[in-house]
């Protein structure tokens, strides 16, 4: 399955072409990842999928290098960036 559906995503807060996604960042090692919802331009459920998401890092014993606040910066900036208002976006957190 394609990882990048859109035009661009985004690693470590830069915009980038989806050309240039290895998927090897996600595929090798170990990663945890949360899918959110997109309607209308709001993300579904946020806080609920990032809690999660930080609960199961703290579970896995993976240092989170990202706070919450950058993640939904992050995730505002790709739907403007990808021009969309519906879909699903996949959060990918990997060890550092």
């Amino acid at each position: 399955m394609k990882e990048c559906a859109r035009p661009y995503f985004m690693l470590d807060r830069e915009v980038r072409e989806c050309s240039s996604l290895d998927e090897n960042l996600i595929h090798k090692g170990t990663s945890l990842y949360e899918v959110v919802r997109l309607m209308e331009a709001k993300f579904l459920f946020l806080e609920d999928h990032l809690a999660r998401l930080f609960n199961s890092l703290e579970m896995a014993g993976i240092q989170p290098w990202v706070t919450t606040a950058a993640i939904r910066e992050t995730l505002q900036i790709l739907i403007e960036k990808n021009r969309i208002i519906r879909g699903n976006v996949k959060i990918v957190i990997t060890r550092e």
